[in-house]
Parts: C-alpha cells; structure tokens; sequence
C-alpha cells in the first residue's frame, strides 16, 4: 500500500515538469517560425532599414533621386518617383508604396520583394494625368511595418507654347506668297508689275 502512495506521488510531481517543457518547446518553435518570416519586422529596426526616402523627378544612376532631381511639386501628367537606400533589409520582405489623395482615398498600391544585398529601391507613381490640383502623400511599408510617408503636390498641367503665326503659302508674315519682302509679285525690287519705270 505505501508502495502504491509511492508511485502515485511520484507520477503527481513529474506532470507539471512534463507540461513545463512541452510548453518551453512550443514557445522556441513560435520564436523560430517569427524570425523565419521576413515580412514580421521588429517596428524600431525597421525604420533603420529604409533610408533617405525621398520623392523627385527622375532617378539616378544608383537608384536613388540625385539631390538636384528631387521635389515635392509635380505637373498633371509627369513622371513622380519615390526612392531611398534600404540597409540591411531582410531578403525577401515586401516593400510597398500607397498612394493616397488628400482625402485619404488610397489611389493605387505597389509591391515589391527585397532582392539579397539590394542597395536601393524606387517606385513610381501611377498616371497622374487625371489627378486634381491638391495635396498627395504616399506611405512606404516594409513588411508589416510603416516606415515613412512623403507628402507632395499635383499642379495644373504644364501649357505648350502656341507655335508662330505664318502667312498663306508659308511665307513670312507681311510678305506676298513667292516673292521677296517689300515686292510686288513678278517684279523686280522697287519696280511696278511687268517692268522698270521709265520717265
């Protein structure tokens, strides 16, 4: 009988250190699954990811917006770009740029995946050509985390110049078709038609 109690003490006190650690097991493994997926990004370290954001007119030969191409004003129609350096983001984590209006309306999204070692990265801005005259922001995400918003402004499109008036024929303005400036037409400069003057 005391044989018994024995026993059944002894199965009572190992259950709590069997449960203990199974749960210390299942606690490791959802620690791995997390550091495994690239787009979990801790919210401090992700913004030291994504770098110099900025948006401008056309992009550099690094991938980048050259400091001398960057703005934050931009005509109806032409090409807007968003960049910035990424360090040491993780490969294969998606980046993506919203685009909203100054309703907060989102307008359009992008989405890419970092490549290994990818230095820089840029989007660029869906057609503008029908957006209204106001206020635009676009926000930038990595992973699961938002890393930078930029505000911008949509202007009027740009005006082309009218072209120069001409006269029938394309001869200069103020000039007969065919004949040079300050003549009647088949007659020498400074003589009436069909002949010099005579006294």
């Amino acid at each position: 009988m005391s044989r018994s109690r024995w026993l059944a003490g002894l199965m009572a006190a190992a259950l709590p250190l069997a449960a203990g650690c199974n749960s210390s097991g299942q606690a490791a493994s959802g620690a791995g699954d997390g550091a495994a997926n690239p787009n979990h990004v801790n919210p401090l370290r992700a913004k030291t990811m994504v770098v110099n954001v900025a948006t401008g007119h056309q992009l550099g030969p690094d991938g980048t917006i050259p400091p001398d191409q960057q703005g934050k004003n931009f005509p109806a129609g032409k090409p807007l770009f968003v960049a910035f350096r990424l360090h040491d983001a993780p490969a294969g984590a998606n980046v993506r740029a919203d685009w909203y209006d100054a309703q907060g309306r989102k307008l359009a999204s992008t989405e890419k995946k970092v490549l290994p070692g990818e230095p820089a990265m840029s989007f660029t801005s869906p057609d503008t050509s029908s957006w209204p005259k106001g206020t635009y922001r676009v926000e930038i995400w990595l992973g699961d985390q938002k890393v930078d918003t930029e505000s911008f402004s949509i202007a009027e499109p740009e005006k082309s110049a009218a072209p120069a008036a001409a006269s029938p024929g394309g001869a200069p303005a103020g000039t007969s078709p065919g004949a040079p400036a300050g003549t009647s037409p088949g007659a020498p400069g400074g003589t009436g038609p069909g002949g010099p003057a005579t006294a």
